[in-house]
Parts: C-alpha cells; structure tokens; sequence
C-alpha cells in the first residue's frame, strides 16, 4: 500500500516495556501503520492506543516522534504543545528542548527499530498490544503480555 492509497485506517499503537541491563526501564510506542518507534512514556502507554490514518494525514502528526514517517508534522512546539498544560510549562520546556536537543531526541528514538520490528513480529500473532523486552534475555523471548486486542 502507498501514500495514495491511503483511506481511513485504524491503526494502533504496540507498547514495548524495556527493561535495561542497568536496570532502568522505559516505554516505547511503536506504531503499527509504520512499524517504527513513534512515542516514550509511561503516560502515553496508558493514554495512546489507537490513531487513524485518512487520505495523507495522521491524528497523531502533530506528536509523533518517527522523524522519517511521510504523514510526520511534529515540530518542538507541537510536541510541547501536546506534553503540557500550561504556557509557563510549555515555556519551561521549549526553554530545555533547543534544535540540537531535539534532533537528538529524535535519532534516539529512530535507533529503537529493531525492538520495533521484534514488537510487529511479537503482537502479529496476538490479540495483545504490550511487549515484555528484558534486555538480559535474547530478544527471541519476547513476550507480549496485554489482553487489549491489536485491531
């Protein structure tokens, strides 16, 4: 499928919990319609789960982190704009997130793919959309652990 046949797809977002070898643990949103890493965060894992795709355009453009998606149009302010309440917060943040600051952010985020593409092969024969990633273990024993459905 391309571009131009895009019309109205329901697509979901597959949680990857990654637990690190330090210790430290993160959530990684990856989106099924790209297969990239798209999202980070706690919050988001409980809030984000599906988004749509219509003609060209992406209900979760304006804060997506997958820099090479065709349908991205996130920039620092949309991204703040969507992580925070109050202008004095966003300010906060848009005084910490300078370009360089945020391209980094963003070649982080892409340097993820291959636990993405484990997190597509993971959910593609589930009805499950979180994955347990222990990077202690080889990444063949990934499980995905949730009961909600990947429509």
């Amino acid at each position: 499928m391309n571009m131009n046949e895009l019309n109205n797809i329901k697509s979901h977002i597959i949680w990857a919990y990654i637990l690190f070898a330090t210790g430290e643990t993160i959530f990684l949103g990856v989106c099924s319609y790209s297969g990239k890493p798209c999202f980070t965060g706690a919050l988001g894992a409980l809030f984000l789960k599906d988004f749509a795709v219509t003609g060209k355009s992406c209900s979760r453009a304006m804060c997506c982190l997958n820099a090479g998606c065709l349908l991205n149009k996130t920039t620092v302010d949309s991204f703040a704009a969507a992580c925070t309440k109050t202008s004095t917060e966003k300010k906060s943040f848009l005084d910490n997130w300078n370009n360089d600051r945020w391209q980094e952010i963003l070649k982080i985020i892409a340097s993820y793919e291959p636990i993405a593409e484990i997190c597509i092969e993971v959910c593609a024969n589930s009805s499950k959309n979180i994955v347990l990633i222990d990077l202690h273990q080889p990444l063949s024993n990934c499980v995905a652990v949730s009961g909600e459905l990947c429509e």
